[in-house]
């Protein structure tokens, strides 16, 4: 119903405004020709009455004076299509225009106007007319001068009415034409403009259940196709993010399915005699392992939620990037000595200060030395270094080992992800140490990168302003 609703109210919007457009520029063309007509009639009109005034002068004295009135008022009307007659001083009419009835005497006021001078009358002349007219006079003068009488030219407005006719008509006519033409063209161009909105809301209904797939192709470079482009986008991050939140929730349910598995087995195995007593012991410390792991897996996860969420907020202060290196490497010591690692660089490490969260930097420290130390084979070594700038500081920890390939170093920080190497040198493992190395180094702004080169090294690193 919607998407039916944005059409028509597009579709008739534009159709009143052109309808309306149409009826306002018909009704100035309808003034503008009915006042053309009337000042082409009032230089006609105007232009005959004098014409006439000046044939009566001459005629004035002479025996045939009214034939010769009425022969020249009949050839001027029959030539202008109007009513000629010839009034006296004291308004009866003297000569007409054969076939006008013009009513006897001339309404006082409008024959003292007309003896006065030229005078124009929009009307029935005083009654002089049945109908109205268009009536222009002028005096008429003898030879010596005085005013004897006065012409008038009339034309009937039912010429106007006429001539305003054929042109509403003709404009109506051709009016019509092009509001159809009009029509159908804002028609294609409305449902063309509406046909990506459509797709876009077909596109959401299947996104609603669950289908990611859908695009919408971007046919313009206007605002709809930028909509259309942006609609893309979101679709194909929405895609992401369900693949993203499919797997995390396939991870999440292997992470505590497989302890859970474990712990209760070996539980049953122990209530029910199925593991000898001189067995328990060894069973029951894989079991305490197994929920350290999945305590570790749960702490994890909500130190994510904490900071993915912004609720965990930075407390800044000035850190020691050595000091946190030391304190670090200090925690690791007992494995560091059972695998006989060289630690190289830290003695020589720079001491240089940064504005950061001296908890959650610790923990970015601690996770990466925990992994360099999980992968590092007997008798390997893990050297530190930094590189510094004016405005940031970067950490490299590499340790020697068998190391990842591309594929792998790209996939590294992802929430989850363990290399298929990493699953057999350590089970301990829950994927997210290096996913909440790169969380906490975005939330302050830095970077997390990694490079690696099989058979050699892996080395991590990470950036952070000053």
């Amino acid at each position: 119903m919607m998407r039916k609703s944005l059409f028509r109210k597009f579709f008739g919007i534009v159709m009143l405004i052109i309808t309306v457009s149409f009826v306002v520029l018909g009704g100035c063309i309808s003034i503008a020709s009915g006042q053309y007509w009337l000042n082409e009639k009032r230089v006609i009109s105007g232009e005959n009455a004098v014409s006439m005034s000046e044939r009566f002068t001459n005629y004035v004295g002479a025996p045939d004076v009214r034939e010769s009135l009425e022969n020249d008022a009949n050839a001027t009307a029959t030539a202008i299509g109007a009513v000629v007659f010839v009034a006296l001083p004291d308004g009866n009419v003297y000569v007409q225009s054969g076939g006008a009835q013009v009513r006897s005497p001339v309404n006082d006021e409008l024959m003292r106007r007309a003896l006065a001078g030229t005078t124009e009358e929009f009307g029935n002349f005083g009654g002089a007319f049945t109908g109205p007219y268009f009536t222009v006079g002028t005096p008429v003068f003898n030879r010596f001068g005085r005013t004897v009488g006065a012409v008038f030219v009339a034309t009937s407005t039912a010429e106007l009415n006429r001539f305003t006719h054929n042109i509403l008509r003709m404009f109506t006519v051709s009016a019509l034409m092009v509001m159809g033409l009009l029509f159908i063209t804002v028609y294609f161009v409305t449902y063309r403009m509406v046909r990506p909105l459509r797709s876009m809301a077909h596109a959401a209904r299947a996104m609603a259940q669950g289908d990611f797939t859908q695009r919408i192709p971007p046919d313009s470079g206007d605002e709809v196709g930028e909509l259309a482009v942006a609609f893309n986008n979101m679709t194909k991050s929405l895609a992401s993010l369900e693949q993203l939140r499919r797997s995390f929730i396939g991870n999440v349910s292997h992470e505590l399915k497989t302890p859970i598995t474990t712990i209760a087995g070996f539980i049953d195995g122990v209530l029910d005699g199925t593991i000898p007593e001189d067995e328990q012991e060894r069973y029951l410390r894989i079991v305490s392992d197994e929920i350290k792991r999945l305590s570790k897996v749960v702490n994890s996860m909500l130190s994510l939620s904490r900071l993915e969420s912004g609720e965990m907020k930075l407390s800044l202060t000035s850190v020691n990037i050595a000091d946190i290196l030391v304190r670090v490497t200090l925690t690791f010591e007992h494995k560091i000595s059972e695998k006989s690692i060289e630690i190289c660089g830290l003695e020589d490490f720079p001491a240089v200060k940064i504005t950061a969260d001296a908890d959650l930097i610790y923990q970015v420290v601690y996770n990466l030395l925990d992994n360099a130390v999980k992968y590092t084979p007997d008798g390997g070594t893990i050297e530190f270094r930094m590189a510094d700038s004016s405005d940031h500081v970067t950490v490299f920890v590499r340790n020697s080992g068998q190391g990842l390939s591309p594929q792998e170093t790209a996939r590294v920080f992802e929430r989850f992800y363990k290399a298929d190497r990493s699953r057999g040198l350590d089970k301990t493992s829950t994927g997210l140490g290096l996913y909440i190395v790169k969380t906490i180094l975005e939330i302050h702004g830095g970077t997390a990168s990694a490079d690696s080169v099989l058979g050699q090294y892996t080395e991590f690193s990470f950036t952070l302003r000053k």
